[in-house]
This record gives C-alpha cells, structure tokens and sequence, in this order.
C-alpha cells in the first residue's frame, strides 16, 4: 500500500537527515509552495519543525517534536 503524500511527508521530515523542497516535491507531485504550506499545517497539527538553512544549500525541514515525534526513522 502507497502511503498517501501526507504520510510521506511526515516520513520525509522525521527521518533524522530531514528534508528539503525538492525532494518533498519530487516524492509527492506537489508545487513547492503546496509542500511549504503542507509543512506549515504540520505545524498547526502540532508538530515541531526545525528548520536548518545551511549556507550555499537549501533549507532542510525536520520534524523535532510533536505528534508522532518519538517514531523517527
């Protein structure tokens, strides 16, 4: 069964490397701005996103607490 790409964002982003946008739009089909939005409900769900923002690379989005927090991959 094919989690559905709300589950597999949340996947994406408890994994301890995290997530970036691009491969949170490659894995689910969505636009950037829909992956960012859907981080933002994740928020209002009551997660913990922490948000890491290397220099020269692009932000990486990883869950740190909240629902679900204690199941990371």
């Amino acid at each position: 069964m094919t989690p559905t790409p709300w589950l597999l964002l949340i996947e994406m982003v408890q994994a301890k490397r995290g997530a970036n946008i691009e491969a949170i739009v490659k894995a689910t089909g969505w636009l950037p701005h829909t992956g960012r939005a859907m981080i933002s409900g994740l928020r209002q769900a009551g997660y913990q996103i922490e948000v890491e923002r290397p220099k020269g690379k692009k932000a990486v989005y990883r869950i740190v607490g909240g629902p679900k927090a204690s199941r990371r991959a």
